[in-house]
């Protein structure tokens, strides 16, 4: 077995599994209809539509960003700037559907109650980038020591 072997492997497991992830997810908030004073859902097939279409998104940006991962080394600058504004476009669209939801999630709220709910969203999106800095900045740490790729890991001047 290659090293390609297990890296596709390894993509076509992430790629499932986000997919399910974002499908599962998607049919979930579509359904949520109300969470005060009661949580209440209603599945029905705007959740399937919703689900299934969450996991095709997650299925095309996980293509789209292999396929620009692979092919960033032999395009050229012109491809490579169309395939970033491509992926740029999509992850934009993607984040002003976040927001748009968002919004219409909140557009029921008490305006007493706004600066609250406003006020909550903005620490949790603090606390979670936050954590995402320090686990990027702990990879980084971890994998300071390892060797480049192709090199032994011996020291060339023992020999």
């Amino acid at each position: 077995m290659s090293i390609h072997d297990t890296s596709s492997g390894f993509h076509q497991v992430a790629k499932v599994c986000s997919a399910f992830g974002c499908g599962v997810m998607a049919g979930f908030l579509y359904s949520l209809k109300q969470v005060n004073p009661e949580l209440r859902f209603e599945f029905g097939f705007g959740s399937l539509l919703c689900a299934v279409l969450g996991a095709l998104v997650a299925v095309v940006i996980w293509n789209r960003a292999v396929e620009l991962s692979a092919s960033s080394h032999s395009l050229n600058a012109d491809d490579h700037r169309r395939q970033r504004r491509w992926f740029l476009g999509l992850m934009g669209a993607l984040f002003g559907g976040m927001l748009a939801s968002y919004f219409y999630a909140i557009k029921d709220v008490r305006r007493s109650a706004l600066l609250e709910v406003l006020q909550g969203v903005t620490l949790a999106f603090l606390v979670i980038g936050g954590i995402g800095i320090l686990l990027i900045r702990l990879a980084r740490l971890l994998n300071q020591n390892n060797p480049p790729d192709g090199s032994t890991g011996e020291d060339e001047s023992s020999t």
